[in-house]
């Protein structure tokens, strides 16, 4: 447990910086954008290493009854969670309206995770990034001041719902293989 200990700290921490824009700013200043993206890209690489060695080696450690009969559910919110991490990339009116839809996404993923692991492992890797997410939503409920910056397009809804179903659907059908955890039988 330790590496997903290790894992998520390092991760998480490094994506707190976000939520503290004025001291993400002197660090850019002090060490360059290129540098500081660099840094900032090897410390968040090396904690989902260490996450996934973590997750995939810990000892399974019962923390309460999953609910197997939420299957159906999970898979539901699953899909809604990529549809929501795909617009945030895009100029659509759900980033319009939601300002961080990733955000949101990651929250619901991680609840619906949540629903069907019921092990410390998981509390801890499900548990933590909903947290996290929990918390930059608050953070940006009370920090976003300015309207949105660009034209937000339907267009780019649907594509977020056709590539959210994508993913979803590869993520479906080759989660045994990417981590060890069939959905299929």
């Amino acid at each position: 447990m330790l590496s997903l200990s290790l894992g998520l700290i390092l991760f998480l921490g490094v994506h707190c910086l976000a939520l503290f824009p004025k001291y993400r700013q002197s660090l850019r200043d002090k060490y360059g954008l290129n540098r500081y993206k660099g840094i900032y890209s090897l410390l968040s690489l090396f904690g989902f290493i260490l996450i996934v060695y973590g997750k995939s080696n810990a000892e399974f450690v019962h923390v309460w009854a999953a609910l197997p009969n939420l299957r159906h559910v999970t898979y539901l919110l699953v899909w809604i969670g990529l549809i929501l991490l795909v617009s945030a990339h895009l100029k659509g009116h759900l980033r319009a309206m939601l300002g961080h839809p990733m955000m949101l996404g990651t929250l619901i993923w991680a609840i619906a995770h949540l629903l069907v692991n019921g092990d410390l492992a998981s509390l801890m890797l499900f548990g933590g990034f909903g947290l996290f997410s929990l918390v930059y939503l608050v953070f940006q409920k009370f920090s976003r001041s300015q309207p949105t910056s660009f034209n937000p397009k339907l267009s780019y809804d649907a594509l977020a719902l056709v590539v959210g179903t994508l993913v979803f659907g590869l993520v479906f059908r080759f989660h045994g293989t990417l981590f060890s955890v069939p959905l299929i039988s």
